[in-house]
């Protein structure tokens, strides 16, 4: 039996797009890879910018998650000048400390993602956050993990192929479909899948999408994943020449396996409880550009303390609206985040 007090700690992988010997080093990289169809996708701006929003992303994880044991960031050399580095729950970790030479330097976030399970002292329950996921309310333990199981939402979803975006989600469904039986894993667990904290509409696409023979891909939301060491080393003994060839990469391709996989396998496994879907809001999509109301409905989500995770992924292709909408959100969090914490200066 698990220990009650096992120790949970929070991921969150950063990139400093002012550090000029990054940005040189990513050109030079860049310069090479520029006939990909898809590199304004997978190597444009948006994928390095950011608002300058992560101090308040640890003024939430001090505020709203006083349990977390320690908390990583994962940094490709550069530390934020306003961070305590003697913080005693902080921990820095640089590339090179845990990312196997081969795949290094990278610009993959994959890279990055499918090996953090090497980083030395985490513990083997953890939950890795992109810089663009903030804890807005009071969080528990229990919230992410519970007896030592991840907590999620297993929701069937369809996969889909274009050729501007990249394959990863369908890329993942062939992998659950090589190594499971569909049918087979729903009637092991069925209150894993059909289970009334995950609402009304996720129940109905699950229920609709039963009668396919393999699965059609998993729902899944931009928002922090519970995760397992140990799901990590059993999809790296299974599939080594592929999560290899993904981690090769420089950058991201359009073929790869998504860390996503690692929750849906979880799910798939059956090794995870379920939890209500509600419990944190992702915005991302093209209408971040468009639409002053949108940015309202953000400003109301992390302002009301209705969720206690959301995501504000960019997703702006007008300089003058990023610039906008990095001035409403530092003003947004400041308001439920007014103090310093303990990680700062």
């Amino acid at each position: 039996m698990i220990d009650k007090d096992y120790p949970i700690d929070f991921v969150v992988t950063w990139v400093n797009e002012e550090d000029s010997e990054w940005l040189a080093l990513r050109n030079n990289y860049m310069a090479t890879e520029k006939s990909h169809p898809w590199n304004s996708w997978t190597m444009g701006e948006k994928r390095f910018r950011d608002w300058g929003l992560l101090p308040y992303w640890f003024r939430g994880v001090a505020k709203f998650a006083p349990w977390v044991r320690n908390v990583y960031l994962v940094t490709a050399g550069a530390v934020p000048s306003w961070l305590d580095v003697n913080c005693p729950k902080l921990k820095i970790v640089h590339h090179e400390d845990f990312i196997p030479t081969k795949y290094l330097p990278t610009f993959n976030s994959h890279t990055i993602e499918w090996n953090l399970h090497r980083i030395d002292g985490l513990s083997e329950q953890f939950v890795y956050f992109n810089d663009d996921m903030y804890l807005t309310s009071p969080t528990k333990r229990d919230d992410f993990f519970r007896n030592g199981l991840p907590r999620d939402s297993a929701v069937l979803g369809v996969s889909f192929l274009s050729r501007v975006q990249p394959s990863y989600v369908a890329y993942s469904a062939m992998l659950l479909n090589e190594h499971f039986d569909m049918h087979k894993v729903i009637k092991k667990h069925p209150s894993n899948w059909i289970n009334p904290k995950y609402g009304l509409k996720n129940i109905v696409k699950t229920i609709t999408l039963l009668p396919q023979n393999r699965f059609p891909g998993m729902s899944t939301d931009h928002l922090p994943f519970s995760l397992l060491k140990e799901t990590y080393c059993d999809l790296w003994n299974l599939e080594p020449q592929l999560l290899d060839k993904t981690c090769s990469d420089r950058f991201r391709q359009f073929f790869g396996l998504t860390p996503w996989l690692l929750r849906d396998w979880q799910c798939v496994e059956g090794k995870f409880v379920p939890r209500r879907s509600s419990y944190g809001k992702a915005f991302y999509g093209k209408s971040f550009s468009e639409s002053d109301e949108y940015l309202k409905t953000v400003v109301r989500a992390i302002t009301s303390g209705r969720y206690k995770v959301v995501c504000v992924n960019d997703d702006i292709d007008n300089e003058d609206r990023f610039e906008v909408w990095g001035e409403t959100l530092r003003s947004s969090f400041q308001m439920i985040l007014p103090e310093k914490s303990a990680f700062e200066k």
